[in-house]
């Protein structure tokens, strides 16, 4: 199916310049005509809108991924990421990712939005009508149990040990370009076991933070810029975390 190539953005509001994609590893600045059906894109706006597309229905994709991440839409329905076809399991389980205010995890790609999966090597997935090699089982996580900080709704979660063979299934995707907020442990995590670094890009927001500390445990949070120390125990907010960009958190014995 043939699919016209877009020569203006259907809406108003966005930032000149900051369309990208995704190639080899990095962010590549794009032009609208270059957009392609099945690739997803970064692109900024100054203010919530909502773009409407004109066009024939596209019901089926079979997408090209890379080893590692990869940038991707769906189809023009809702589609379950359960319903993907992955004839050679390379989709690494727990990593489709969506982008609303922070990274979050989805298990339905909806249309018109960018998505990030991670793939162990290269190799074709099958989205809409062809459906060969299926994803049935739902992702089982290993972080219920695991203590949580929430830094502006992103999920962080520490004291916990992933079996090496599970690890990727708790990577991030790759930060935002400039002017998104991302939170992460050093190293693309999303938990660390008994310390870690937390790694902050705020382009200037107001923080609220969350956590939840198992009974009997007791760690900090230090600003490696200011020093300030903070003792999580049990569940709390931070009221001033102050500025920095990088903290350590660690288990106190």
């Amino acid at each position: 199916m043939k699919v016209p190539k877009l020569t203006s953005f259907p809406c108003s509001g966005y930032v000149d310049g900051s369309l990208y994609s995704f190639e080899n590893g990095s962010y590549v600045n794009e032009s609208i005509d270059n957009m392609s059906t099945g690739s997803g894109y970064w692109l900024r706006f100054d203010e919530a809108g909502t773009c409407a597309f004109s066009g024939e229905p596209v019901n089926e994709l079979s997408i090209t991924l890379s080893e590692n991440w990869n940038l991707i839409s769906g189809i023009t329905s809702e589609t379950s990421i359960y319903s993907i076809g992955d004839p050679n399991n390379i989709i690494i389980p727990g990593t489709f990712y969506a982008f609303n205010e922070s990274y979050e995890l989805t298990e339905i790609l909806e249309p018109g939005k960018g998505y990030w999966v991670r793939s162990t090597s290269a190799g074709s997935i099958n989205i809409g009508s062809v459906r060969l090699g299926k994803i049935t089982t739902p992702f089982a996580s290993t972080l219920n149990n695991a203590n949580i900080i929430i830094i502006n709704g992103a999920e962080l979660y520490f004291g916990v040990d992933i079996p090496e063979a599970e690890r990727l299934s708790y990577s991030l995707p790759p930060k935002p370009p400039t002017g998104a907020f991302d939170v992460r442990f050093t190293g693309d995590w999303k938990y660390c076991g008994s310390e870690g670094v937390i790694e902050l890009i705020n382009p200037g927001e107001p923080l609220e933070v969350e956590f939840n500390v198992r009974d009997g445990e007791n760690w900090k949070l230090v600003n490696k810029e200011t020093n300030s120390t903070f003792i999580l125990h049990g569940e709390g907010n931070i009221v001033n975390l102050g500025g920095g960009d990088s903290f350590i958190l660690q288990k106190i014995d």
